[in-house]
C-alpha cells in the first residue's frame, strides 16, 4: 500500500459551512468522488454560475469598502493618489482588487463598471498568475523576467 497523499483544497464555500461540510466533503473524496462532485454534496446544491453581474454583487466598490470611517477614507485617499501616480483616475464605481494588484494602487487592479471578469482573466494572464477557482480561471505561466536576475546598480560609496 503506498503511503503517498494527495493534498485537496478543501474549497471556501465548504470552509464556509462548518466542520460537518467539511467532514462530509472530504469523506466524498476519501471514496473516490471528485472534489467537484464532493463539493456539490457537501453543500447540497449544483455549482452556482458566475456572471459579471453576480460578481460585481459580491464585490464592493471603492467608496463603500474604504469611505465609511476616517481611517477608511485616508486608506482611500491614499489608494487613489497612488494609482493617478501611476496614471490611472480611478472612478467612484470602481472596484479594487488588491488581490490581483501587484503593488498598492496598480492600475490593472481596478475593475470599472463595465469591465468584468475580462478585465480579472486579461490582468493574471498579463501578470502569468494562475487562478484555478473563483471569479475567472486561469493558467500561470513562468514570468517573462527572471526576478532574481534583475540587477539594481547602486552608486559608488564616496
Amino acid at each position: 500500500m503506498s503511503t503517498d497523499t494527495e493534498q485537496i483544497a478543501i474549497p471556501y464555500d465548504v470552509q464556509a459551512r462548518g466542520s460537518h461540510a467539511v467532514a462530509f466533503f472530504l469523506e466524498c473524496v476519501n471514496r473516490g468522488e471528485s472534489p467537484r462532485l464532493a463539493e456539490m454534496l457537501a453543500l447540497r446544491s449544483a455549482p452556482r454560475g458566475m456572471t459579471d453581474t453576480l460578481m460585481y454583487g459580491d464585490l464592493k466598490t471603492i467608496g463603500q469598502r474604504y469611505g465609511g470611517t476616517a481611517e477608511g477614507q485616508d486608506q482611500l485617499n491614499s489608494l487613489v493618489q497612488a494609482a493617478r501616480a501611476k496614471g490611472y483616475n480611478p472612478g467612484p464605481n470602481d472596484i479594487y482588487m488588491g488581490e490581483i494588484a501587484s503593488e498598492w494602487g496598480d492600475p490593472d487592479a481596478f475593475i470599472g463598471p463595465t469591465d468584468g471578469r475580462a478585465k480579472i482573466k486579461q490582468t493574471l494572464e498579463k501578470k502569468g498568475w494562475s487562478s484555478p477557482e473563483g471569479y475567472v480561471t486561469t493558467k500561470g505561466r513562468e514570468p517573462e523576467v527572471d526576478p532574481h536576475s534583475v540587477r539594481i546598480d547602486l552608486p559608488d560609496a564616496e
